[in-house]
């Protein structure tokens, strides 16, 4: 089976309701699942006991209180029960094509990381995952009524245990700031550097998040995307001059479920524009990160 682990911003108002569909969503969808609530902010604790999360505390935070990476991530190793892991932010939810990718990938032959790309839509209800036809709902609320995301924001990240390496894997992990500018094409990057399989299940996977404002950071949206904790997320993935996203993955799920190698002439092109960043990589060897 599997561990997702999120982590969460404080629960009010309609940040709330939002954060409650997501964690309600996994644990409908999958209730053998493990998921873990990592980091604690205010309310957390109340819906980790409500929902039968595990609350996983004491993460390390930029000076603004914003959630680190390396420490997320390690962290969520560290407790997780089962061999799989995948994070995905708190507004995220899913229908049943991700168990099933859960199945294809867990006997995946070598390390891999999973990515999609997601479904914007507008969702302010509280949604009753009691009813059996929320599922069939949910997917024609986002296909009617939502839109897909940029190809450079990705929300879900799913990995065998053990892929970053040992402890020291997350060292080479530099602590970027979760839910600002880069992190998550860093890491797309990252694993390509590591020579994992990088997979695409945009196709097949639908990852609909629900659209909100940016009122948590004291600039809104322009702090999230530019301010001083986006610099510095671009300074610590200086290998890395492309936002690495889904064209960079090398292999793919087909709508059918079966995972198949990537090609085309544009991922070919793409492939040549990115080389020297990996190449750099795999051939002076990986360094420490430290912050600028």
């Amino acid at each position: 089976m599997i561990t997702l682990f999120t982590t969460a911003k404080p629960f009010v108002g309609q940040t709330a309701v939002t954060q409650y569909n997501t964690l309600a969503c996994w644990r409908t969808l999958m209730p053998q699942a493990e998921v873990l609530l990592v980091g604690e902010e205010k309310g957390a604790a109340e819906a980790a006991k409500e929902l039968g999360l595990r609350l996983v505390p004491d993460i390390e935070r930029s000076e603004f209180g914003t959630p680190l990476l390396n420490s997320v991530f390690s962290k969520a190793e560290e407790h997780a029960s089962f061999p799989l892991l995948m994070y995905a932010n708190a507004d995220i939810l899913f229908t049943r094509h991700l168990p099933q990718a859960v199945k294809a990938l867990s006997g995946w032959r070598k390390p891999f990381l999973l990515v999609g790309r997601r479904w914007d839509t507008d969702l302010s209800e509280r949604i009753d995952f009691s009813k059996p036809d929320w599922e069939q709902w949910l997917i024609e609320k986002a296909k009617t009524n939502g839109k897909p995301g940029i190809k450079s924001a990705l929300d879900y990240f799913m990995f065998p245990k053990g892929a970053w390496g040992e402890r020291g894997g997350y060292a080479e992990i530099p602590p970027l700031a979760i839910g600002r500018f880069a992190w998550d094409n860093w890491l797309v990057f990252w694993a390509l550097a590591r020579k994992m399989d990088v997979i695409n299940g945009s196709d097949f996977i639908l990852a609909v998040h629900q659209n909100h404002d940016y009122s948590h950071h004291p600039q809104g949206q322009y702090g999230v995307m530019q301010g001083e904790e986006a610099r510095r997320n671009f300074a610590l993935a200086s290998y890395a001059r492309y936002l690495y996203n889904t064209l960079d993955a090398t292999h793919r799920i087909r709508p059918d479920g079966k995972i198949v190698r990537t090609f085309s002439s544009d991922i070919l092109k793409r492939r040549l524009r990115t080389a020297p960043d990996l190449l750099r990589v795999w051939i002076l060897g990986r360094k420490r990160w430290k912050p600028s």
